[in-house]
């Protein structure tokens, strides 16, 4: 099949698929299901417990690694680490040199308050990640020692035969051994909102990314169809996880705020190291000893540093994670807010980013009329209502209406027809083709755009 979305991302060398006695793949989506199935040395049955134990010593657990927490006093320190802050240290040691206790105080007491408030938001923002992270704990569906088990994604290994459906996601980077009408949404990858289709055909060694259509990659989602996957990369090999490390590596760079606020001391400093020369050079020619002029010299040094400033800033950018938090956004850093409002421009797909990635069904032809807005219309007892029964058991599109909120896993068209047979209030869970007591019969896209999918009728009655 040619590629129709030709993907400029550089081929990366892909870790080889490797079993106990060391054989070795470099690019398994170039060669067929069953070379790599036997190259893995495993089958169908999937991987034995003997076998997992082993390649989990070797590989480590199916988890992008994370960046150990940052100490406390690590936080703390890193709190004094801009021009500003250095110069109201030496303005406030400065104050005590001269004598001047009360600023050296006043000062010091505003350096740790503005500390303690970026390090207590950071720990907080950091809190809730956790908690999120601890919340999300992948399951994944395999084949070991020639029966279907259910476990933790992080004990996956290469050569795992995993089994997955729609509105699955795809807990390691896998080459495609079984396909029933599959479709994979890859934009946390690639970046392409549209599904990509999924087949047990071989693509050229040198394919690019985006167009190996015999591979499912790890934190990708199956829009429709069901799959089988011999497991051939998890962890940091994965592609995810090279974006993970090339993320890790990444240098750090100053936000524009920061940047402003390092230009703001040190000419502060600039200003105020002038005029304490130019008090002392004044006060040395009119026959002052430099004993007597150092100290005040020292003052209005003291003076001229805005000991105020950094407090005011730090409790302006935590409001602004305040707000951002109301939306939904956790901030780790304080000086992210302001990144984020000093964005001037956005380069953004469409489908699925500026907007939903929905379909909604809006109008009905047929049956000689038309139903525009299909709002509004009860469809119930008429041909439309086998009709839209028919097409909503024939796909893989789940929606689900418990919560507060519609909640719909699919590929587009699929979940607009299901929502449309929703919102008439057609009862098709009984015998919905997702459902154990009601499995799909057949489904197939060959080579032309059209594809049909045939399910049990109700009652058990045999296919349509």
């Amino acid at each position: 099949m040619p590629p129709s979305n030709p993907d400029t991302m550089p081929v990366p060398q892909h870790r080889p698929l490797d079993d106990a006695a060391g054989a070795v793949i470099d690019t398994p989506w170039s060669i067929g299901a069953d070379e790599v199935l036997s190259a893995a040395g495993t089958t169908g049955a999937g991987r034995s417990t003997a076998q997992v134990e082993a390649l989990l010593d070797r590989h480590g657990p199916n988890e992008l690694t994370a960046q150990p927490p940052t100490p406390l006093w690590r936080r703390f320190v890193d709190q004094f680490r801009s021009v500003l802050i250095g110069l109201l240290v030496l303005g406030a040691a400065g104050a005590a040199a001269v004598g001047d206790i009360k600023d050296a105080i006043v000062i010091t007491v505003v350096l740790v308050i503005n500390a303690m408030l970026g390090v207590v938001q950071e720990s907080r923002a950091e809190r809730s990640l956790d908690a999120l992270r601890s919340m999300l704990t992948p399951t994944a569906k395999v084949r070991r020692d020639g029966k279907i088990r259910e476990v933790d994604a992080t004990l996956l290994v290469p050569g795992d035969v995993v089994l997955l459906e729609a509105g699955d996601r795809v807990p390691a980077d896998g080459r495609v051994v079984v396909a029933y009408d599959v479709s994979a949404d890859e934009s946390s990858l690639t970046g392409e909102s549209m599904a990509v289709h999924k087949f047990t055909e071989p693509v050229e060694s040198g394919t690019a990314l985006g167009d190996r259509s015999s591979m499912l990659w790890m934190n990708t989602t199956l829009t429709r169809g069901r799959a089988e996957i011999v497991v051939t990369a998890t962890g940091m090999s994965t592609e995810m996880g090279r974006i993970a490390a090339l993320l890790a590596s990444a240098d750090d760079v100053e936000t524009p705020l920061a940047k402003q606020l390092d230009g703001l001391g040190k000419r502060l400093a600039m200003v105020a190291g002038a005029a304490m020369l130019a008090y002392l050079g004044v006060g040395m020619l009119r026959g002052e000893t430099f004993r007597e002029m150092i100290g005040s010299a020292i003052g209005l040094a003291v003076a001229a540093v805005p000991e105020g400033l950094p407090a005011v800033v730090t409790v302006t950018l935590s409001l602004g994670v305040h707000h951002v938090a109301k939306r939904g956004a956790v901030v780790k850093n304080l000086a992210s807010v302001e990144t984020l409002g000093s964005t001037s421009t956005i380069c953004s797909d469409k489908t699925g980013t500026l907007t939903m990635n929905r379909m909604t069904a809006v109008e009905l032809q047929g049956f000689g009329e038309r139903l525009d807005p299909v709002a509004g219309h009860d469809l119930r007892g008429t041909p439309w209502q086998r009709l839209i029964e028919a097409a909503s058991l024939a796909s893989d599109a789940v929606v689900d209406d418990s919560g507060p909120d519609r909640v719909s896993v699919g590929d587009p068209t699929e979940v607009g027809i299901v929502e449309l047979a929703a919102d008439q209030h057609l009862d098709i869970a009984p015998y919905a083709s997702s459902t154990p007591a009601s499995p799909r019969c057949r489904s197939t896209r060959p080579a032309s755009s059209w594809w049909w999918s045939s399910t049990p009728g109700k009652a058990g009655r045999s296919c349509w």
